[in-house]
């Protein structure tokens, strides 16, 4: 269901993954073996090409045939900041030479040994072919010195034109993808606490500590002066807006899809005002006051955000909203939601939730409704946990996946 990002501004641009790459070999060969260097750096041009295919900023140093070389790189890719350092084998090489990288970089490092063809032709090739094929032999020596200086790292082991190989690469690449987002992530934390949920509770100096990532203590007041300000033409265009993302259920009160149209627009401004790259938020309120209202009206503008790939979370769920940044960034997108039934007929897991959800992974046109009287039972109820008053909220959002009801 991808027809809805049409209807949505783009999200904000985010940090594209920075890749260090550097290819290597032990330069006492080269005058042993004249053939040796050029034809390894034609294997390095073709990885360094391959890499500039994903999407991604690769800070390419070159080739370095020793210490110096290596401890040249390490400065330049030290102040590029990198979101992983890729080290290309193409020979044996010292410890020695990539030691400053791995130390200096402050990023994990990707080994890959990528010799020319799949084997060796052993009746033709001399002591120079042979070396070619030799980056594994480097291997075992990195490993075992990055494990004792405490540098995280993983290899890849193939040959030049694997597919397979490449792939476990790309796979590595999107991970830095992830570390990119969330070391520059704004997580924005607005209201408190649901009431009895102790898992929620999140260290918020946790993430700063793991990842780098900011998080950004916000009041509903920041909230409540934004839609204050959102004119009656803002509303009207929002609200045109969701009918052309959303199915429009006859469960819908107009005077509801007004508030949270109003919600939605002063969402929008809070999250750009404060360069949030994700929200989770709750506020109790009592007997109707506006900051009450105000967490009851969020749901529509809450899918809205997440369609645009700024994931809006009920019930204070930093740690969902940090989990559905990830899985925005890898491309899958990812819904609020919970554990509800089992059928065990038809062996599904039926998942949900009434709050904000991801209209990426619905299958159909996603429905707004009412939802008129909301029960709290066992955090079912993000927005809003009255039992009782119809005069809130009252939109949510549903749609339909393979094996997940959001209703």
């Amino acid at each position: 269901m991808e027809s809805f990002r049409n209807a949505l501004p783009p999200a904000q641009a985010r940090r594209k993954a920075r890749v260090g790459l550097v290819a290597g070999g032990l330069g006492t060969y080269w005058p042993q073996f004249p053939d040796l260097l050029p034809q390894l750096e034609q294997s390095a041009q073709f990885v360094a090409e391959r890499f500039r295919e994903f999407d991604a900023d690769v800070v390419d140093v070159g080739f370095i045939s020793d210490a110096r070389d290596g401890d040249k790189a390490a400065e330049v890719l030290r102040r590029a900041d990198c979101d992983i350092i890729v080290l290309f084998l193409t020979t044996y090489l010292t410890a020695s030479m990539v030691m400053p990288i791995a130390k200096r970089s402050n990023a994990p490092i990707l080994v890959i040994d990528l010799q020319p063809t799949e084997k060796m032709d052993h009746a033709t090739f001399d002591t120079g072919a042979w070396l070619a094929y030799c980056g594994q032999c480097s291997v075992p020596e990195l490993g075992n010195v990055f494990r004792r200086a405490g540098v995280p790292f993983r290899s890849v082991s193939g040959w030049l034109n694997q597919p397979s190989a490449w792939r476990r690469i790309e796979q590595w690449i999107n991970a830095a993808q992830v570390r990119a987002a969330l070391r520059y992530a704004r997580h924005g934390l607005m209201g408190h606490v649901y009431p009895g949920m102790l898992d929620v509770s999140t260290d918020m100096t946790l993430l700063p500590a793991t990842f780098g990532s900011h998080v950004e203590v916000l009041e509903f007041d920041d909230l409540r002066v934004r839609v204050a300000a959102v004119t009656d033409a803002e509303v009207a265009e929002r609200m045109a807006q969701a009918r052309e993302i959303f199915a429009v259920d006859s469960t819908v009160d107009e005077d509801d899809f007004f508030w949270g149209a109003k919600v939605s627009v002063g969402l929008d401004r809070l999250v750009d005002d404060f360069g949030l790259d994700s929200l989770a938020y709750y506020h109790r309120g009592l007997d109707g006051e506006q900051h009450e209202r105000l967490g009851a009206g969020m749901i529509l503008g809450a899918s809205l955000l997440t369609a645009r790939g700024i994931p809006t979370t009920g019930e204070f769920e930093l740690r969902t909203s940090v989990a559905q940044l990830v899985t925005q960034v890898v491309g899958a997108g990812g819904s609020f939601c919970e554990i509800q039934a089992l059928n065990f007929e038809d062996d599904v897991v039926e998942m949900g939730h009434d709050g904000p959800a991801h209209l990426g992974v619905a299958s159909r046109e996603p429905t707004l409704r009412g939802l008129g009287s909301i029960t709290a039972s066992g955090g079912g109820a993000s927005a809003s946990n009255s039992t009782s008053n119809t005069d809130r909220s009252q939109c949510s959002v549903s749609g339909r996946t393979p094996t997940a009801r959001c209703r």
